[in-house]
């Protein structure tokens, strides 16, 4: 296990639990699987009739009129709040929390610290996007089914960057419904949002605080647990850019409402900018009187090439100037594609896929004006490997995800010239996804490694918040 280092002999007790009850994740996860949509309420009300102790409550109703339901476990003097699946394409938070939630309730070695905290869980905060991406949650993962189904919500319905603040009580009412859950559990001592990335460099963690000294016990530990699965940390230096500054291998601060709004101001697109809210990290520091807030961001695959900081032979502004040419390309592919299509019979569901495709487009365009008007924060300073890589498989990335835009676009279609264009579509996909795959050398990482490292940044919460 894991020997934490960095902790005092003042932690040694938390110490002891923490490595207990990490490994009692480790011996439960060997054949977890992503839970749909349609699953999430019978399996809380599984929950509280099988496992003593666990509350499930109703805290609202989704868009779409999806349940979102929390579970509350323990008794402790403090509460720690987690909140999965926020971002539609970002589901093994759902699985961590139900998992949790039976610990909890019946491990000894979770039940001990649910003796000090309160837990509140949140398995989803987003079940229209959970029920947009079944496409690819059918066992077993294959990645290649993921960018044919992958949905992603655009800004404007950003599920975690849409909490109220002040009188503005707009947005989303998953949104509202997490927030009145997150004050009624106030005061929180810690928050941690579980999250995902298809690529990395390894696994990386985002902290709510610019000096991480007082969470250094929390912060080795997962440093730690990561070393004992076997997954490298992932690293960069976005120089602040949106709010991500670089604290440490593996390490940045959270990403603020205020960093996004002065990035894409630089665009000039005012409506884009107003539909940036707080977070729930910032939610629950500013009015749930949080002392810690986290973020897991862990990969779907990853290669070690994209954490690569080595100095290369380029400048950083010559790298970003290459990825605004490139991706302006990938771009006006993507449109060329919409326009192409935009004449032609489509199905309810093509012309669903229509109208985001053209949001996708305008607010793509906006990032990078705004990255085009940015490139001083990085003026004289080298690119790194991991810089080159990140845009080589931007384009490679960009290219998969138009061919798979013609398919999706031409789903459904009766039309056999439609059909017969669908195919084409379908083999480039094929030709650009083997391309991409052939570039790099990626490294699937399982459900059961997500969830034990999420699980893993629950511990870091209760630890922080101690």
């Amino acid at each position: 296990m894991p020997t934490f280092a960095g902790m005092t002999s003042g932690m040694l007790l938390h110490r002891t639990d923490i490595n207990r009850a990490f490994e009692a994740v480790r011996q439960v996860t060997q054949d977890i699987e992503y839970v749909g949509a349609e699953a999430i309420e019978p399996a809380c009300w599984a929950l509280h009739d099988t496992a003593p102790g666990i509350e499930v409550t109703g805290i609202g109703r989704s868009r779409e009129d999806h349940p979102i339901l929390a579970l509350t476990v323990g008794h402790g003097d403090v509460t720690i709040t987690v909140k999965g699946n926020a971002h539609a394409d970002e589901p093994a938070g759902t699985a961590t929390c139900l998992l949790i939630a039976r610990l909890l309730a019946e491990h000894p070695a979770w039940r001990l610290l649910a003796d000090r905290a309160r837990f509140c869980l949140i398995p989803t905060a987003n079940p229209d996007g959970l029920a947009r991406n079944q496409g690819w949650l059918v066992p077993p993962f294959d990645l290649r089914r993921y960018f044919l189904h992958v949905y992603r919500d655009l800004p404007r319905d950003d599920v975690e960057f849409g909490y109220p603040s002040g009188d503005d009580r707009a947005g989303r009412p998953e949104n509202l419904a997490c927030a009145r859950f997150f004050e009624s559990c106030s005061p929180i001592a810690a928050h941690l949002s579980l999250h995902s990335m298809v690529f990395t460099g390894g696994a990386w963690f985002l902290i709510a605080a610019a000096d991480i000294a007082p969470f250094a016990p929390a912060l080795a530990f997962l440093t730690d647990a990561c070393d004992w699965e076997g997954l490298p940390l992932h690293d960069e230096d976005r120089r602040g850019q949106r709010g991500f500054a670089r604290l440490r291998p593996g390490f940045h601060t959270i990403p603020t409402v205020e960093g996004m709004r002065a990035f894409y101001e630089r665009s000039g697109d005012a409506a884009l900018v107003r539909q940036f809210r707080l977070n729930s990290m910032q939610y629950a520091l500013s009015r749930c009187g949080a002392r810690f807030a986290a973020v897991s961001e862990l990969p779907l695959a990853y290669d070690p090439v994209l954490a690569d900081m080595t100095p290369a032979d380029q400048t950083r502004v010559e790298i970003e100037r290459q990825r605004i040419t490139e991706q302006s390309e990938s771009l006006d592919e993507l449109d060329a594609i919409v326009d192409r299509l935009a004449g032609v019979s489509l199905s309810d569901e093509g012309q669903s896929w229509l109208a985001y495709y053209r949001g996708y487009l305008s607010y793509r365009r906006s990032g990078l004006r705004s990255l085009a008007d940015d490139l001083d924060r990085y003026a004289d300073r080298p690119a790194l490997g991991r810089d080159l890589h990140d845009v080589a498989l931007a384009r490679l990335r960009d290219r998969v995800f138009n061919a798979a835009a013609g398919v999706r676009l031409l789903h459904s279609s009766q039309d056999d010239h439609l059909r017969r264009r669908q195919t084409t579509y379908r083999q480039e996909f094929d030709a650009r996804f083997d391309e991409m795959m052939s570039r790099f050398h990626f490294r699937p990482l399982p459900l059961r490694d997500q969830v034990r490292l999420q699980a893993a940044t629950i511990l870091a919460g209760f630890l922080a918040g101690h």
